[in-house]
């Protein structure tokens, strides 16, 4: 028996990642490119990103923290305010209040 792991490719707008990156140095925040490639976690968000533009980003927790779906991970509640920083800027953004 083979095992396959299949999703869909997610695609990064540039507009959108544009929106993200300038959200992010707003909110104090660096932006990084990922070391892995593809992706792992990137399974839903193809999904999302095809009905619209789109930008996945993801909060880095440190190089310590289990990985998601790993038994002992726990999420991180200091990401929260990081994460909610980063959400408004990109919406203040859009609406040209930035």
């Amino acid at each position: 028996t083979a095992w396959s792991e299949e999703f869909p490719v997610t695609w990064n707008d540039a507009q959108a990642v544009r929106v993200v990156r300038e959200a992010a140095a707003r909110a104090g925040l660096a932006c990084d490119e990922p070391d892995e490639s593809p992706f792992r976690w990137s399974e839903d968000f193809g999904i999302l990103a095809r009905l619209g533009r789109g930008a996945m980003f993801g909060l880095g927790a440190g190089r310590r923290q289990p990985p998601l779906h790993a038994e002992r991970y726990d999420f991180p509640d200091a990401l929260l305010g990081p994460g909610r920083r980063v959400l408004v800027e990109a919406v203040r953004g859009l609406l040209g209040r930035a």
